[in-house]
């Protein structure tokens, strides 16, 4: 089962990006998007705090992913991408995350 995970932090920086969206668009409301979220990620508390990335606004990722017990962070952020795996979390692009999954589904039958 794949669950998504985040920190309250990354799930505020999320409903930012979901509000700079919805002023350029008027396609989405926050209000609407915001309880949906809450559904769909699971927020936990952040235990693991280091630095890996370029980007240290990037470290918080990480740190989410190693402290949940994730296997993959999906990205499209270069400064993520390029580390390719940090601990046992494997960083990757949305595409080849969708077909190792869609492989990994197939086999299983």
């Amino acid at each position: 089962m794949l669950t998504p995970v985040c920190t309250e932090s990354i799930f505020a920086e999320y409903i930012e990006i979901i509000e700079r969206i919805s002023k350029k668009t008027n396609k989405y409301s926050v209000k609407d998007i915001e309880p949906l979220l809450a559904e769909i990620f699971e927020i936990i508390e952040e235990t693991h705090f280091a630095k890996y990335s370029r980007d240290p606004d990037d470290d918080k990722f990480i740190n989410c992913a190693i402290s949940s017990g994730s296997k993959y962070i999906i990205s499209g952020d270069n400064d993520l991408l390029i580390l390719k795996e940090v601990e046992t979390v494997k960083i990757v692009a949305a595409k080849y995350f969708l077909e190792v999954i869609i492989s990994d589904l197939l086999e299983r039958g």
